[in-house]
């Protein structure tokens, strides 16, 4: 993904008075950033209210006639980043999932319901919520329209027992999506997340 760096200031502890250290931050989304370290960085001759590697909510605060971001909070929930230039189908979604959200649980279902499942905290995500943003949206928007919803689709259509009640409603949602009507893979995904109101979907 692309790295967007912009100036922020980091407040110092123990100096009597306010001092802030400006150094770059890596924006996640919004006013959320990643701190960055500055070049001569050592914590032992500076005590930095947020660490390097924190991320932190900044304020537009004016300092000395200039209005400059200043962080001011820790992030009280985890954030997760996916970015849609790392997969162009189901299948590389879920490659994207296991390695950012729960690179150490060992792997999941790679079905809806097991992405499911993951939102709702306990299988290497928190229950309490998270913050998902999601980098190259639109990418994911086409890459995951309707020619993949075809194929994801007639690969379950393909599927040995299928009762014929099934294979008939899979065959009526695929005579739609070639009529490029009815929900997406993309527009499915972003209905499941947004049944978790403890997850906070950015899509950049």
């Amino acid at each position: 993904m692309t790295t967007n760096k912009k100036i922020i200031y980091i407040p110092l502890l123990d100096e009597g008075t306010e001092v802030i250290r400006p150094t770059y931050g890596e924006l996640i989304t919004d006013n959320i950033f990643r701190v960055l370290p500055t070049s001569g960085y050592n914590p032992e001759d500076e005590d930095w209210e947020f660490p390097p590697g924190s991320l932190v909510i900044c304020e537009v605060e004016e300092w000395e006639g200039k209005q400059i971001l200043i962080a001011r909070q820790i992030m009280s929930k985890p954030v997760f980043e996916i970015d849609g230039k790392n997969f162009s189908t189901l299948e590389e979604f879920y490659d994207e999932v296991e390695k950012q959200l729960i690179p150490d649980f060992g792997g999941f279902g790679r079905n809806l319901d097991a992405f499911n499942d993951i939102l709702s905290g306990g299988f290497g995500t928190p229950f309490s919520g998270f913050i998902l943003v999601w980098h190259a949206s639109n990418i994911s928007r086409e890459q995951l329209g309707y020619p993949e919803t075809v194929r994801q689709l007639e690969l379950r259509l393909m599927k040995k027992n299928l009762p014929s009640s099934s294979r008939a409603k899979f065959e009526s949602k695929i005579f739609s999506a070639r009529q490029l009507q009815g929900p997406t893979i993309f527009d499915t995904l972003i209905e499941i997340i947004g049944e978790h109101p403890e997850v906070e979907l950015k899509l950049l």
